[in-house]
């Protein structure tokens, strides 16, 4: 959104918005923006779901100038709720983020994910020297310092937080594929605690990325 967009809805915030159609009267925004916004959910107060506020947009009559003073209504059949699913991947879509639901937390139930260990779970397990484990998470950064000899550093992020995962050179020549294009990364290896912090030194991965189906997170990567 532009600048002027948000000066505008400020500007008319000075009274309560009654529904979304005096929204729209009283900041002038366009449909555009005002799509926008209903994509980002940012109409929650306003709207039962944020398909509803999409719907609201839809009802052009109630938006021609001479019925400006009447309240937005379509007689069509509103539309259904939206799964949490749905909510997830818009979210993605519109900001990058979800406050929803973290997708992990709607796939953990999922038979590729059933032995994988949650970021917390970590914490928890036995310190031994031959402990292995699956993890599983979006690819939230790849970094491959030049002064790491080839070693890349890969950061999962699941419902609970980050997992840091250490793939040597060997692992990273094996699956390049992966490690590069992944966006949803299962990941098998040896749990290891360093100053603090828990590392899995990566000995097989699995990408997973199909099951995001429409949703399409973005990663940090660094060189």
């Amino acid at each position: 959104l532009k600048r002027t967009v948000g000066d505008a809805i400020l500007n008319a915030r000075t009274s309560e918005f009654q529904n979304l159609n005096d929204f729209r009267l009283k900041t002038g925004l366009h449909v555009g923006d005002l799509e926008t916004l209903a994509g980002a959910h940012a109409f929650r107060a306003l709207t039962e779901t944020r398909f509803d506020g999409f719907w609201q947009l839809a009802d052009r009559e109630s938006q021609l100038p001479l019925l400006q003073p009447l309240t937005a209504h379509n007689d069509e059949q509103p539309p259904r709720e939206p799964t949490l699913g749905e909510h997830v991947v818009a979210d993605y879509r519109s900001t990058g983020l979800s406050l929803e639901a973290h997708p992990m937390q709607l796939l953990r139930s999922k038979s590729p994910f059933h032995m994988c260990r949650s970021a917390t779970e970590l914490n928890r397990l036995p310190r031994h020297p031959d402990l292995r484990i699956w993890v599983a998470g979006l690819v939230a950064t790849r970094q491959r310092p030049g002064s790491a000899s080839g070693v890349v550093f890969v950061t999962l992020e699941d419902e609970c937080g980050q997992i840091n995962c250490i793939l040597w050179p060997k692992v990273v020549e094996t699956y390049r594929q992966i490690v590069l294009q992944s966006q949803l990364l299962k990941i098998y290896g040896r749990v290891q605690e360093s100053h603090g912090v828990i590392h899995v030194i990566a000995e097989e991965l699995i990408d997973l990325s199909a099951w995001l189906g429409a949703l399409t997170p973005s990663s940090r990567d660094f060189h």
